[in-house]
């Protein structure tokens, strides 16, 4: 292990003691009790370090128990798995001033002691434990605040709904998604289509957003996430989001002033792929190409809102798309040329006759009723 590794173990062990010491003294508030949870959660090593300092092996033990929790079912299952491994595959190397706790002596001993597959089964244990920590006190907190949920629309259907925190969200068209309150985080997971999100203000909790593999941080704000086969479009309204790759990360810890560049990087963690004000605009294609636009044009990307379709230099055939979303009777382009032609103006987004005339009135285009369907093409 590095010099810089072990300086940043030592900064996650005094952030365990620090905890400790709060906690049984009583001094953590609610937003704190939050915090604590996160932080567990953020990395393994925070339960280890946490552990190894508190000494609640026993206390970790009867809360699993009060939880209904089979530990040595878990195990049993896990012992012959050849896809579960710990956590951790070595044990963790002592702090300089901050000597084991005998109890996790004793166990290093006896691990170095016993044969391979029972040093396994130790360390799946180990690792088992770490996640139940977690796992115990998120339970313990949650109370009555956990809350999951499904939203769906269908084809040419859109719905605005008050969630449990009183933010709100409009889904668009065929639109879905998935929520998930609890006392420490409020998650979404748009699933398929487009969402406008009012969020409403709560520092304990903080709100996020999941589409596919990218994750939008709110922060106080009105937002729109479209999300289609082609790309995953975040549009900011008011207020501030971030956009992440894979996952949102945990706080970055503050570095001492003299540690090495690259470990300063490493510990402060990635950087957002966007991080946009009112206005901002990022498009995220299925290639992974990221689009920043600092002062998009925001009412076209929540006309729909308004039941209304703007475009503004747009070829047909994307217009032609757009009104397709909400309504049963589409429209089909015959001629890629006249596909192309780009077009402007403003629509409502269900009347597809006023369309239909526009289209007629442009030189060299036909639209026609044809078999249920509205047929574009080049006038002869």
């Amino acid at each position: 292990m590095s010099t810089d590794d072990r300086r940043m173990l030592a900064l996650i062990t005094e952030q365990a003691a620090e905890w400790f010491v709060r906690h049984r003294a009583g001094e953590l508030e609610a937003a704190e009790r939050g915090a604590f949870i996160r932080w567990l959660q953020a990395s393994p090593l925070h339960v280890q370090e946490y552990l190894a300092l508190s000494g609640l092996a026993g206390d970790l033990e009867a809360g699993v128990q009060a939880h209904d929790v089979d530990l040595d079912a878990l195990l049993a299952m896990a012992d012959d798995n050849p896809q579960v491994v710990p956590l951790r595959t070595e044990p963790a190397p002592p702090v300089s001033g901050l000597p084991l706790p005998p109890w996790r002596r004793a166990a290093l001993e006896r691990e170095a002691r016993e044969r391979p597959r029972r040093r396994r089964r130790a360390r799946i244990r180990a690792a088992v434990a770490g996640v139940l920590v977690a796992v115990v006190a998120v339970a313990l907190w949650q109370g009555p605040w956990l809350k999951t949920r499904d939203f769906v629309t269908r084809h040419g259907e859109q719905r605005t709904w008050q969630l449990p925190d009183n933010s709100l969200v409009r889904l668009n068209s065929d639109s879905a998604i998935a929520i998930r309150f609890d006392d420490v985080g409020r998650h979404v997971e748009v699933r398929r289509g487009q969402v406008y999100f009012e969020v409403a203000e709560d520092p304990l909790r903080p709100f996020s957003v999941a589409a596919g593999s990218y994750f939008i941080e709110d922060i106080g704000t009105a937002f729109d996430v479209y999300r289609h086969a082609e790309a995953t479009t975040v549009t900011v309204v008011e207020g501030r989001v971030r956009v992440w790759e894979d996952a949102i990360p945990a706080p970055a810890m503050r570095p001492p002033a003299d540690l090495a560049p690259e470990a300063v990087e490493r510990l402060q963690g990635p950087k957002p792929l966007a991080d946009l004000g009112p206005g901002g605009q990022v498009r995220i294609a299925r290639s992974g190409q990221v689009a920043a636009i600092p002062e998009a044009n925001v009412e076209v990307a929540t006309a729909w809102v308004r039941e209304r379709i703007i475009f503004d230099g747009d070829p047909i055939r994307r217009v032609a798309d757009e009104f397709n979303r909400y309504n049963q009777q589409q429209i089909v382009v015959m001629d890629a040329a006249v596909g192309n032609i780009p077009v402007s103006g403003v629509f409502r987004s269900y009347d597809v006759q006023s369309f239909v005339d526009f289209l007629n009135g442009l030189p060299g285009v036909r639209a026609e009723l044809q078999d249920g369907r509205i047929l574009v093409s080049t006038a002869s």
